[in-house]
């Protein structure tokens, strides 16, 4: 039998050529149209997967089917059996792989299949680290996470990817920092740790107390610390450790005692505290202050005198209430320095006070009579009550140099005192001539001067010691009127000294001749403001000029001072004269010229202390047993 002549697929042909040559024409028959079905029924079975997105291709993703070879997207696989195939597919780095996918091949069937390669979500977490102990977060301690920003104690680092983070510390000067170490962070969630430094050394620290005015410490005013012994202001404990400690005060006789305060000592350090007492306030109250913000002397008078010891006190004394009022008559208002109770052992001015003055003084008197303790005068006019010409000088009485110092002013009535306060009497004898006349022998200054004088004027006062500035130069404070057609003390001074200042090199060339350097004579609220001596009064060519009238012509509070409803001084009054506020001196409520309260100095800002626990002006409270309704009256 001859066999056709067929066209056969390549697998035909392979089956065929399988098929023993000696089998017989029947048996090839069947064989041929077994083969011929198997090849009908795989036709078009097959696979073509997509993988999406392209970057996961570009960056290899591949698949493959039932563990055979890989292949790329878009491929297509043939020749599949029908029934159930596992496709799987290649991990690539960054990417999250699908998950193996079953197919299920049918004959003649063609299967199209996409599928998607992923970025994996980060899972991340949180971490806050708190520091200990509180004080050394003051002193800079720091901690971070993995080398990067330092954060501050109890901040919060978010973002962190979960796992494994290292945290570390950095160094604070005297602690010993917690060692770096590494914590597990899970993801949506804060972790939050405690970390520990430690202190290099005893834990412990120390503690100052000061206390003010200087008369409750005169009378017993003390402090204490968790109750241990009592101290002095200014005292220190030390080796307190570290933390809260509550100090108390001891009571004094007159003063209100302050109330017990905690203090919190820090670690290697001395804190310091401050405590005001105050008076019991009574009935009456009396107010001093002085009529200069400084007054000014020689300290040697045996070759010339600009100024002697004279120092000037004024107070007024007033009965509180609802409706205060200013008291002049049936009292006794007595006057005194405890800490400098002699002159003249001080100063050579009873040595001379006959040559300067024609009058020979008693020791420790003044050129008006009055001595270091005494009444004052009423001046029912003006409201107050006054003492002139005391001599002090700017020595205690221990020998300290103090140009500060407090007098005492009490208030009798039958025998009774009512009230008392305490005021600087200021006086200083810095008057620097030595800055130019004999810079090298202080003690020829004054010869320089006079020979200086002759040299200039054709006068022969070397030969006329001690001489009196204002014999010649009219010197208002003294009453000294001078000569015909000589100029003023303050305008031949200033005008002669004017073009010279070139020569000394001081931050405030007036105290060249005004105390000075160390007294410091404008002291108050405007020095504090950066306001100096040339601001308000001019330059020393425009105090020297010769229309001007000394101890007159002076600046005025309103000439800066602008308020609605508010008058500066009186008319023709200069603000040391004035009063305001139903007859009040204004030095009552603000302090003397020069010391404007709150000052720099803590002296004058004893009164204020004394009688409202606080410096500054005087609180309505101070004389007002309640405080006035309505607007202040700033006038008359």
């Amino acid at each position: 039998m001859r066999l056709p002549t067929l066209r056969f697929q390549p697998v035909l042909v392979l089956l065929l050529a399988l098929i023993p040559v000696c089998l017989p024409a029947c048996m090839l028959e069947d064989q041929v149209a077994l083969a011929a079905r198997s090849l009908q029924e795989h036709a078009g079975a097959s696979l073509r997967l997509t993988i999406h997105p392209d970057r996961a291709v570009s960056d290899g993703a591949r698949w493959r089917v039932d563990g055979g070879r890989w292949r790329g997207s878009g491929t297509r696989v043939s020749e599949l059996s029908p029934g159930t195939h596992e496709v799987t597919f290649l991990n690539v780095a960054g990417w999250k792989s699908p998950a193996p996918v079953l197919v299920e091949i049918l004959a003649g069937k063609a299967v199209e299949l996409n599928v998607d390669y992923t970025i994996p979500s980060v899972e991340s977490g949180s971490l806050s680290v708190s520091i200990l102990p509180a004080e050394v977060n003051a002193l800079g301690a720091r901690w971070r996470v993995d080398d990067g920003a330092w954060s501050e104690s109890g901040a919060q680092v978010n973002g962190l990817k979960s796992g494994v983070h290292t945290i570390a510390f950095n160094d604070v000067d005297g602690w010993t920092r917690p060692d770096a170490f590494q914590i597990q962070i899970a993801s949506n969630t804060v972790t939050k740790f405690e970390a520990q430094y430690s202190f290099v050394g005893v834990r412990v620290g120390g503690l100052t107390v000061y206390i003010d005015p200087a008369p409750a410490l005169d009378e017993g005013a003390q402090w204490s610390v968790d109750g241990g012994a009592w101290l002095h202001s200014g005292e220190t404990v030390s080796g307190l450790a570290i933390g809260a400690h509550q100090v108390t005060f001891k009571a004094g006789k007159d003063w209100k005692t302050p109330a017990p305060r905690t203090v919190t000592v820090a670690a290697g350090t001395t804190t310091e505290e401050h405590q005001n007492y105050m008076l019991n306030l009574g009935d009456y109250i009396v107010i001093g202050y002085n009529d200069l913000g400084m007054h000014c002397m020689n300290e040697d008078f045996s070759e010339l005198m600009i100024l002697p010891p004279f120092n000037t006190l004024h107070a007024q004394v007033i009965r509180r209430g609802s409706s205060p009022k200013i008291l002049t008559e049936r009292l006794r208002v007595n006057y005194s320095i405890p800490g400098n109770t002699t002159s003249y052992l001080k100063t050579n001015f009873w040595d001379y006070d006959f040559d300067l003055f024609g009058v020979d003084l008693p020791l420790d008197v003044g050129l008006t009579g009055n001595g270091l303790a005494g009444q004052m005068l009423p001046r029912k006019e003006e409201g107050d009550w006054v003492v002139t010409g005391i001599p002090a000088t700017p020595i205690d009485d221990h020998g300290a140099l103090n140009a500060y110092q407090l007098a005492k002013i009490t208030v009798d009535r039958s025998g009774t005192q009512i009230a008392r306060t305490n005021t600087v009497v200021p006086v200083s004898w810095e008057i620097s001539c030595n800055l130019c006349h004999s810079p090298d022998d202080s003690s020829m200054t004054g010869t320089d001067i006079l020979m200086a004088h002759d040299k200039l004027h054709g006068t022969d006062l070397i030969n006329q010691k001690p001489v009196v500035c204002g014999s010649c130069h009219a010197q208002a404070p003294l009453g000294l009127t001078g000569l015909p057609g000589v100029p003023s003390l303050s305008s031949a001074m200033h005008g002669a000294h004017a073009a010279r200042m070139g020569l000394v090199t001081l931050q405030n060339n007036c105290y060249a001749c005004h105390p000075g350097v160390e007294t410091n004579c404008q002291r108050d609220v405007h020095f504090a403001a950066g306001i100096n001596c040339t601001d308000c009064h001019g330059s020393m060519e425009k105090v020297a000029e010769p229309a001007r009238r000394p101890w007159q012509d002076e600046p005025k509070c309103g000439d800066c001072h602008q308020r609605a409803h508010f008058s500066f001084e009186e008319e023709g009054l200069l603000y040391r004269e004035s009063r305001g506020h139903h007859e009040i001196q204004c030095a009552v409520c603000h302090g003397s010229p020069h010391a404007i309260t709150p000052t720099v100095t803590p002296a004058d800002n004893t009164q204020a202390i004394m009688h409202q626990g606080v410096s500054g002006v005087l609180d309505c409270t101070v004389c007002h047993i309640k405080r006035p309704e309505g607007e202040f009256e700033h006038h008359l």
